[in-house]
Order: C-alpha cells, then structure tokens, then sequence
C-alpha cells in the first residue's frame, strides 16, 4: 500500500478501499484458472509445472506476508514519532555549537 500524499485523507472507509482490489483478484483468478482448464486439455502433464509453480509463489506469498508484517510492526512506531515530533534541526552528537 503506497502512503497517501501529505495534507490527503482518504473519506471512504478501509473496506470499501480494498473492495475493488478483491474483485479484480476474483476476476484474475477466475481467467487463469479458465486458461489453465483449456491448457489442461491440451498438455495433461502441465499439473506438475503447475505444482512446482505454486510451491514456489506460496514460498514468496509466505515470506511477503511473514516479513512484511513484521517490518510494517517495526517501522510503524518509529513513522509516528517523526510524523509526531517537531521539524527542528538537530545537531549531530548531541554538542554545543559555540559561535
């Protein structure tokens, strides 16, 4: 999901936001799934390319759901406190500057 640009507040709810992405997903889908059928009947063998074809996109679907949750829970707390705090600048170390 791309961050909204700055001052934009989406006013429709999050569910209705997601819902055309779900129903373009069904559609999708739906056509590979018809596509596959048809190949099917031509290639009989192509259910073990199809295996190891899902095996492997479940291992990235996996390893995007797993490592993005964890890193939207770790990077969340860190954009609400620079989205919270003051834009100052800082010095670096922590020294005084003495003009």
């Amino acid at each position: 999901m791309t961050p909204p640009l700055p001052g934009h507040r989406s006013t429709r709810p999050a569910s209705q936001r997601h819902e055309a992405t779900w129903i373009a997903l069904v559609f999708v889908i739906g056509i590979v799934s018809g596509l596959l059928a048809l190949i099917s009947m031509i290639l009989p063998d192509i259910f073990g390319v199809l295996l190891v074809l899902a095996a492997f996109g479940g291992f990235i679907a996996l390893h995007y759901f797993t490592w993005g949750r964890w890193l939207i829970r770790k990077t969340t707390p860190a954009a609400e406190a620079a989205r919270q705090s003051p834009a100052s600048p800082s010095v670096s170390g922590g020294e005084a500057v003495d003009e």
